[in-house]
């Protein structure tokens, strides 16, 4: 280095780090865009050396022209420190030499990467709460007409913030850029044109040959690019069950060719509303594109975010308003600091043109995850109408696992029709994987459970399989609906239990074919009813039993028939009770107890005793043809009277002796 004066108060380009300097800046290279990262790097001396700590403080450099300089206009920027590199050191001139790199506030968000999800909020809020969580809000400014979308579910997954809110803007159509005033910079996050200011001088001419070019356009180069003439989106929602179309979105550009169509599928729009604006937002992002000016200038005070009105070119339809996107800025003094070298480059669009970032598709998960399913404190099983459920994934270091950890997930099921299909809702506490529609981190759904550490398998032996449910609340192992199915050879089995009811339903025939053994054991009453008739069939015995009563009732006849003997038999008595009684044989009917019998046959009736007693209440009448009356010993006939009358004839004989005895006694 040269002998040469370092005084600051001399210098055109000075420094600040974290408000400490000035220092002398001998090089300065500055990129700043709308809605991208913007990247300052100056070159500068101190006498004393700087700490690291200075690292995500501010930067301020600050560009003073000087009364001899025929530029009026200086320039400022303000950016947070992200590096800070010892390039040198003199030891004549005890001078430190450094070169820092500053980036603007929202790029420190690349260094920022988490999981998580926001519920029910809009764009807005959600912006308003990663800025919050960051430290960093107040080096921000949203100046949105609205709100945005409201999302009922969206993730952040191993995604940094930066690009997190970039893409987030994006879908919204919104913009940013940096302030660069005040004691720090600033990020302005919009939705209009209108929201970036105008150039400190906004009318500035355009001149190819002049002496004095410190204010004026050097270069003007008109580009115009081919691109897509229309644009269509398509989304499905899940609640509304149906395909959302946005509808053709055309190009205001004045070069359209129709062959040139744009068609994308599963952004995750939900409404009619909000697919139709998100088209248009994607077409004029599109359109912002296709024609853009490069320009060349030594104007410090130009920058992007900022608008002018070109004057003085020669193609009048050139002399309108413009919009800066991105822009080049190039200082680089002498040595002994009399003169700096400026100049810039930067593009630009017609004002009149919206200016829009281009759509950022989500980060796509393709991978499954695992999660755990939640809901309030106390409940066993949390759904909605639907039969969705909410989870706690695992990445998710805020949550709570309670009812509130996610939004509602639907459970893939093995058929899911309308008002019929298969129905098994994970139950709290279950682990359970989720997959994402088209890779939509926003779209999450349950696809299948599995078993870990906490929630074994219901069945240790591998030759088992089948479904168990839980009684709720407050089941246990042995309380649940269960179908088993065993396939160890010669043991197999299918092991059915009910809990409680158990319900068949058969709107037509029930068939059953039971090869071997058919066991029924009941604890309770059994009833069998049928509306029509109602058979029992054996091909070898069959037994009724019951250890008390046993009762056949019909509102009918009841018949009972026998290929053979029908016995009828009882401990103690047979009633038979009836209006009618009636008991038929073909050959025969005996009724006995003991040695006595009663026996009636085709040819008469025989009854036969050790003492036959035959006593009528009123009277007893024996009528035949003939009748005999005849006993071993002897034969009592009597009564209060007693008439013995033939119509013909009346015989008493005896072998020895007639006796007639009485009161009176008449013979006539």
């Amino acid at each position: 280095m040269s002998a040469t004066n370092y005084n600051e108060e001399q210098r055109p380009i000075l420094a600040k780090l974290d408000g400490k300097g000035p220092y002398i800046v001998t090089k300065l290279t500055v990129e700043e865009q709308i809605s991208n990262n913007s990247t300052f790097t100056a070159t500068f001396f101190s006498k004393e050396k700087i700490s690291e700590k200075v690292l995500g403080k501010v930067l301020d450099v600050q560009y003073s022209p000087g009364v001899e300089c025929r530029r009026k206009k200086g320039r400022r920027f303000l950016a947070l420190i992200s590096s800070l590199e010892n390039i040198e050191y003199n030891f004549n001139k005890q001078l430190y030499a450094y070169q820092v790199e500053a980036i603007d506030p929202l790029s420190i968000f690349a260094y920022r990467t988490t999981s998580r999800s926001f519920q029910d909020m809009t764009t807005k809020q959600i912006i308003e709460k990663v800025l919050a969580d960051s430290g960093l809000k107040r080096y921000f400014k949203l100046s949105t007409r609205n709100a945005g979308v409201k999302h009922g579910y969206c993730i952040q997954f191993n995604e940094n913030d930066l690009d997190f809110i970039k893409r987030l803007m994006a879908s919204e159509g919104w913009h940013y850029h940096c302030k660069h005033s005040g004691n720090q910079p600033s990020i302005i996050i919009a939705d209009s044109n209108q929201d970036f200011a105008k150039a400190e001088s906004d009318k500035i001419p355009f001149v190819v040959q002049a002496n004095d070019k410190t204010f004026s356009i050097t270069q003007w180069h008109y580009q115009h690019r081919l691109g897509t003439s229309k644009l269509l989106l398509a989304d499905h929602s899940e609640e509304l069950a149906d395909c959302l179309t946005s509808g053709e979105r055309n190009t205001t550009a004045s070069v359209k060719d129709n062959a040139l169509s744009e068609y994308f599928f599963g952004q995750g729009n939900t409404t009619k509303s909000t697919i139709r604006d998100a088209a248009k937002r994607q077409m004029e992002s599109i359109d912002c594109q296709k024609v853009v000016i490069h320009a060349q200038s030594a104007i410090p005070s130009l920058g992007a975010g900022l608008r002018f009105t070109l004057t003085d070119h020669t193609e009048s339809d050139y002399n309108q308003e413009y919009l800066i996107s991105q822009a080049e800025h190039y200082f680089e003094a002498s040595e002994n600091g009399a003169n700096v070298e400026y100049t810039n480059n930067f593009q630009c669009i017609p004002a009149n043109v919206p200016w829009r970032p281009a759509f950022i598709n989500k980060p796509s998960i393709h991978n499954i995850q695992s999660a755990e399913v939640t809901g309030p404190s106390g409940e066993e099983i949390n759904q909605d109408k639907f039969g969705r459920i909410k989870v706690h994934f695992h990445w998710d270091k805020d949550g709570k696992k309670d009812e509130n950890s996610s939004c509602w997930i639907p459970v893939a099921q093995p058929a899911a029709s309308n008002g019929f299909g298969t129905q098994f809702i994970p139950r709290i506490g279950d682990e359970v994987l989720v997959s994402f529609i088209d890779g939509d981190p926003d779209r999450p759904v349950v696809s299948g459970s599995i078993y870990n550490g906490k929630n074994k398998p219901p069945y240790s032996v591998s030759t088992q399989s089948g479904i168990k449910t839980r009684t709720t609340p407050n089941g246990n192992a042995s309380t649940a609906n269960e179908l088993r199915f065993e396939d160890k050879k010669d043991k197999e089995e299918i092991f059915l239990q009910a809990e409680k009811d158990f319900t068949v339903n058969v709107k037509n025939d029930l068939k059953q074919t039971v090869k071997g053994l058919a066991s029924f054991n009941i604890d309770k009453t059994v009833n069998w009813k049928s509306k029509e008739t109602m058979s029992l069939e054996t091909e070898d015995k069959f037994s009724t039993c019951a250890t008390k009563d046993l009762t056949l009732q019909s509102d009918a006849t009841i018949s009972s028939t026998a290929g053979k003997d029908t016995q009828i038999s009882a401990s103690s008595k047979v009633v038979i009770d009836g209006q009618t009684i009636e008991l038929k044989g073909k050959t025969k009917i005996k009724l006995s107890v003991g040695s006595t019998s009663i026996e009636l046959s085709q040819s008469g009736i025989k009854i036969s005793g050790a003492q036959i007693s035959i006593k009528g209440q009123a009277k007893a009448e024996i009528k035949a043809a003939m009748i005999a009356i005849e006993s071993q010993a002897k034969t009592d006939v009597k009564g209060a009277l007693v008439e013995v009358n033939g119509s013909a004839m009346t015989q008493v004989k005896a072998g020895a002796m007639v006796q007639i005895q009485g009161a009176i006694a008449k013979v006539n």
